[in-house]
């Protein structure tokens, strides 16, 4: 594991005894190339309920950094979001990018 000199940001690399048999539920992540143009108006994140017994995911939309200014200190790894469609519950968040 590699611990990222910005906040937050964790890499991990895993090398496997064996080749991984390709499924519906187990397939390779295509990266960008460097310098490649990103399209962030729409992401996912994950995260762990209250209890940390059911892992969680959630479609998230980009906001405007003025909308989380109140909330969190905004670093140039971070973007505001707010989730894709109506939930109960917070409706702003910053969500921080790794490289």
């Amino acid at each position: 594991m590699v611990k990222s000199p910005v906040e937050g940001s964790t890499v991990v690399m895993v090398k496997l005894e064996r080749p991984v048999t390709l499924s519906d539920f187990v397939h390779p992540v295509c990266l960008p190339e460097e310098g490649a143009s990103l399209n962030l108006s729409y992401c996912n994140t994950l995260g762990w309920t209250r209890n940390r017994e059911l892992l969680k995911r959630i479609e998230l939309k980009a906001s405007s950094m003025q909308s989380c200014e109140n909330i969190s200190i905004p670093t140039v790894n971070s973007f505001c979001s707010e989730p894709a469609y109506p939930t109960i519950g917070c409706n702003v968040s910053i969500i921080h990018l790794t490289h």
